[in-house]
């Protein structure tokens, strides 16, 4: 999953790259199966698209 991107309003960051910035805001330490638990859930609920052509998450 690491090669995944993460685009929240044209600002692109790596899987591993979003889970540092989350872990340096949150007290509690986030894991990465947590966090992918997390765009899991957020996919379910229509909150999430996936790109499968270039292997993007885009956050909405």
């Amino acid at each position: 999953m690491s090669k995944v991107l993460i685009d929240n309003g044209g600002s692109y960051a790596s899987f591993y790259e979003l889970l540092d910035d989350l872990n340096k805001v949150y007290a509690q330490k986030v894991t990465p199966e947590n966090l992918s638990l997390c765009l899991v859930f957020l996919f379910t609920i229509g909150k999430v698209e996936i790109d499968d052509e270039t292997h993007k998450i885009v956050l909405r």
